[in-house]
């Protein structure tokens, strides 16, 4: 009884531990188009058994795994039922469960077409415009976003507005298209989106000149005034012309005043202006015209100015003689309008003739007309002197006027100058001297060192330097023509040699005297000397020395030194007291031969001594011991040409005689 108690226990265990139960989970709610992901359970760990899914309004097996993994495409209801199976003490066990899905629509959306828009409309207000509304229920708050631009060319998020990051030229002809998106998320959690594109057109160039029309001319012809679109881009497109405004007190039909000329393509539009005879019609006329492309409907409008004028008379000022050295003249400041008294501006003018002649053959006359006006504008005396006509030309509003007037060029007066092209400083007044008078009152000298028509050459301190140039100018005026001229002479001015010297005897020496310069204002060192011994002799010696002299007696030694230009001369008096007679005896037996020599000079004297030879500077060259009455002989080969002395002493006895070095 125990064991068969025992056998039931042990059975019913078997049947407990053996079953399952499904778990599908709850009811589930979804957003079409998103995926479901239920995972079921029922078997445990260790369990042999297998799941399966199943689609029971299809009875669609959709997975044979615990993991039900599912993209939803429709709103239909559906149930999903769970099925567990389980193996065990070779039964099979099985057990089911199931959920309900709740699938909520994706919010759908209402788009307000976007009509093309040309450039000039702006940016786009998407959020004011409604161009898109979530549905059901038409609502908003819908974001806008590119995806495909980064910056976006979309701004802002309340309201959200899109602007055009091009410029008009950059716009193709066939208009540019954009894409731009909108999103919507309902209270569902449903979240969806689309795109939409815009497209834009060019804007028409448009672009008015304004005018002065002249009245004498007629009815004005509108199309004159446009410069944009271009002729060749005008036919085909929508245009017109509209009169804003009209003088006041015209009397004008703004209606009416334009007409038009269908014949033509584009259509002629014509402003009626009035005859010569209709004065209230003239004015300022504010003319509006536009343009429209019938292929995108954008259109561009301007406005300009018509100003209706009568047929100027033109009135030349007195216009003055020229002279020829005088400014380039603005001939426009010598012209007006006789009818309103304003200058006219924007004219042409032009030389037609020169002198009475027309003839370009003759090079003066050629010159006169290709060069005498410059820029149609400005007229160039120095061109030339002579008498010529000039013709001015204007058109103003399309009238055409033309005059002539004569302008005369007087020539400048003849400067000629006189003036050394070098002079000396401290040389006392010089004149200046030119074709004209002295006294004459309309001329005048201008320079430095200049008084009166005189240079004070006294007043010239050249300092250190031994020369400076100088500019003297001279301005003459014509006293019929007013005309002036001017010249200039340029002059050198050189130190003038100014010294002091002095003498004294040789030492023992009872007739030799040396002279030397005790002051001076410049190195003299290479200008031309001059001597006056005073004794009959004569040298170019700078620094003379041991100048003989044959008996006492009052003397007057003179130096005079030059430059080639300025020279000074000084002089002193000495007196000598020494009985010296003999010694022409002894001089006039001083034989040197042969002189001039080119080569060796022989010398024979009566008086044992030294001889010394010095250049014309006064420089020493050499140096001997001579013998009386024996040959003795220098070599002269090895130095220049010219003039030498030699001395001869002897104690305080100095005897001088000169040599000539020949070719």
């Amino acid at each position: 009884m125990k064991s068969k108690l025992l056998l039931i226990l042990l059975l019913f265990a078997s049947i407990v531990k053996a079953q399952i139960k499904a778990n599908a989970g709850a009811d589930q709610s979804i957003c079409r188009l998103d995926t479901l992901k239920i995972t079921g359970s029922g078997l445990n760990k260790g369990d042999t058994g297998s799941y399966q899914w199943k689609d029971l309004s299809t009875n669609t097996v959709i997975s044979n795994t615990s993991l039900l993994n599912i993209r939803i495409f429709s709103a239909t209801a559906k149930i999903y039922e769970l099925t567990v199976t389980k193996k065990a003490y070779n039964g099979v066990f099985t057990s089911k469960d199931s959920f309900n899905l709740h699938v909520n629509e994706l919010p759908s959306f209402k788009f307000n077409a976007i009509a093309s828009r040309c450039f000039d409309e702006g940016c786009l207000d998407l959020t004011a415009a409604n161009s898109a509304l979530a549905m059901p229920g038409n609502k908003g708050g819908l974001r806008y976003f590119q995806k495909n631009k980064n910056p976006s060319w979309i701004t802002g998020s309340s309201p959200y507005v899109y602007c055009l990051k091009l410029s008009n030229n950059s716009i193709p002809i066939s208009g540019f298209r954009d894409t731009f998106c909108y999103d919507y998320t309902d209270s569902n959690g449903c979240y969806n989106y689309e795109c939409k594109f815009l497209r834009f057109y060019q804007t028409p160039v448009v672009q008015l000149n304004s005018a002065s029309v002249c009245q004498a001319n007629g009815a004005f012809e509108l199309g004159k005034l446009i410069s944009a679109p271009v002729n060749s881009n005008r036919p085909g497109g929508i245009e017109s012309f509209k009169v804003i405004e009209a003088p006041v007190g015209s009397g004008v039909n703004l209606n009416t005043v334009i007409t038009i000329d269908t014949k033509t393509n584009p259509y002629l539009y014509y402003l009626d202006i009035g005859a010569q005879n209709e004065p209230k019609k003239r004015g300022s006329y504010k003319i509006e015209y536009c343009f429209k492309n019938p292929l995108t409907a954008c259109q561009k409008c301007d406005t300009s100015t018509v100003n209706v004028i009568n047929l100027p008379e033109i009135e030349f000022d007195t216009i003055p003689d020229f002279c020829m050295n005088g400014a380039m003249v603005n001939l426009d400041s010598f012209v007006r309008d006789s009818f309103t008294g304003k200058r006219l501006s924007g004219g042409e003018w032009k030389c037609v003739e020169y002198g009475g002649s027309r003839n370009s053959q003759n090079s003066q006359v050629k010159n006169a007309l290709d060069n005498s006006v410059w820029l149609k504008q400005f007229f160039v005396p120095k061109t030339g002197s002579g008498q010529y006509l000039l013709k001015y030309t204007i058109n103003t509003g399309g009238c055409i006027m033309t005059d002539s007037v004569e302008i005369i060029v007087n020539g400048l007066p003849q400067i000629k100058l006189d003036l050394l092209d070098t002079i000396c400083n401290n040389s006392g007044p010089i004149q200046l001297t030119s074709n004209y008078a002295a006294n004459d009152t309309n001329s005048v000298w201008i320079g430095k060192y200049v008084q009166g028509g005189y240079i004070n050459t006294n007043a010239i301190n050249l300092g250190s330097s031994s020369s400076i140039t100088e500019n003297f100018y001279f301005v003459y005026r014509n006293p019929i023509t007013n005309c002036s001229n001017i010249d200039s002479i340029t002059t050198t001015i050189i130190k003038k040699p100014q010294f002091k010297f002095s003498y004294s005897l040789q030492g023992n020496s009872k007739y030799n005297v040396d002279f030397n310069i005790v002051d001076s204002n410049m190195s003299l060192g290479s200008l031309n000397w001059l001597w006056y011994f005073g004794n009959g002799d004569t040298s170019t010696q700078k620094y003379p020395k041991g100048i003989f002299y044959q008996d006492s007696g009052d003397y007057i030694a003179i130096l005079t030194i030059d430059n080639g230009i300025c020279s000074f001369t000084d002089s002193v008096n000495f007196k000598l007291n020494k009985v010296i007679s003999g010694i022409n005896s002894i001089k006039k037996l001083i034989n040197l031969y042969p002189n001039p020599t080119n080569g060796e000079l022989s010398i024979n004297v009566p008086i044992t001594g030294e001889l010394k030879l010095y250049d014309i500077e006064g420089k020493l060259l050499l140096s001997k011991d001579i013998e009386a009455y024996q040959s003795n002989v220098i070599n002269l080969s090895n130095f220049s040409e010219g003039v030498y002395f030699i001395s001869i002493e002897n104690n305080d006895q100095q005897y001088w005689t000169k040599v000539i070095r020949s070719k």
